[in-house]
């Protein structure tokens, strides 16, 4: 993201789909509760593969919180797989305990997914600023985990003292 920082502006946002083996459950639009209702739609059309939920969580523990901090949509395929936790970077997370009929259904998803956003005749999103973001964070209580571990950005703490300063 530091490398890629001047970047933002032509992106997107992110697509990743990382938390386990299990069906996608839920898209996961990174704070950014504009996108939902264009999103629903799309989400929609899949139903006859499979209900998907959509909502504005944001998903701290995937490659999303990134972008998501840059004021754009870190989107989170999330899973329905609650043994993960168990297996999570272990040596049972191995390519042999893939299903190979969920998997392709997951990428076939993500594919969909990108390309929906790709294609789209406006623009799927834009950066938001640092005070919005800001906003977004502290309301999906982001902001003390980043700030205990040092990850809160220069440019959101004067974000906040500008809205801390009386007028």
């Amino acid at each position: 993201m530091k490398q890629h920082h001047g970047e933002m502006a032509n992106h997107l946002g992110n697509l990743v789909l990382d938390s386990g083996q299990g069906p996608v459950k839920e898209f996961m639009l990174g704070g950014r509760d504009d996108l939902v209702a264009s999103f629903r739609p799309f989400v929609e059309s899949l139903a006859s593969i499979r209900g998907i939920a959509v909502n504005d969580k944001v998903e701290s523990g995937t490659d999303t919180l990134p972008f998501s901090m840059a004021g754009l949509p870190g989107i989170c395929m999330d899973q329905d797989s609650p043994e993960y936790k168990y297996t999570h970077h272990s040596s049972a997370d191995a390519l042999e305990a893939v299903k190979p009929e969920v998997l392709a259904q997951n990428a076939m998803l993500m594919a969909l997914t990108a390309y929906w956003i790709a294609d789209r005749p406006e623009r799927f999103a834009s950066p938001w600023p640092p005070e919005k973001t800001v906003k977004m964070l502290k309301a999906q209580h982001q902001d003390e985990m980043l700030k205990a571990f040092g990850l809160w950005p220069k440019e959101f703490a004067e974000a906040e003292k500008k809205e801390q300063a009386p007028n």
